[in-house]
C-alpha cells in the first residue's frame, strides 16, 4: 500500500460518512466522488507502470541511510533522522544487533 493509497481510503472513508451523516445526504455524490477517486488510483497505478519517471514522482525515490556499514549523516539531516531512530528500526524490523558507523567519514 502507498501513501496515496492511504490518503485515497481516508478521504473514501470521510466521503462516506459525510453521505450518510453529514448535511449532505446524496448517495449519488458520495458514488460519483468515491467512484473518482478509485479511478484516479487506477490510472495513476497504470502510468507508474508504463513510465519508471512517472512512478518516481508519485512515490518517491528510496535514501539510503547506511551503506557498507557507514552512516550518511547528510542523508539522515535530509530524512530528519537521528541514529538512534534507525537502529530502532532496524532492530525492530530486520532483528539487527548494531550497525558499525564512522564517525571519520561523517564528519567529511
Amino acid at each position: 500500500m502507498t501513501p496515496f493509497d492511504l490518503v485515497i481510503l481516508l478521504v473514501v472513508s470521510e466521503t462516506t460518512q459525510q453521505a450518510m451523516l453529514g448535511n449532505d445526504f446524496s448517495i449519488t455524490n458520495a458514488i460519483v466522488l468515491i467512484l473518482t477517486l478509485f479511478l484516479a488510483d487506477i490510472l495513476l497505478s497504470y502510468l507508474k507502470s508504463w513510465s519508471p519517471r512517472a512512478g518516481m514522482v508519485i512515490d518517491g525515490v528510496p535514501t539510503i541511510l547506511i551503506a557498507n556499514g557507514v552512516a550518511d549523516q547528510e542523508a539522515m539531516r535530509g530524512c530528519r533522522l537521528q541514529m538512534e531512530d534507525v537502529l530502532e528500526a532496524a532492530r525492530n524490523q530486520q532483528g539487527v544487533e548494531s550497525v558499525r558507523t564512522s564517525a571519520s567519514r561523517s564528519s567529511r
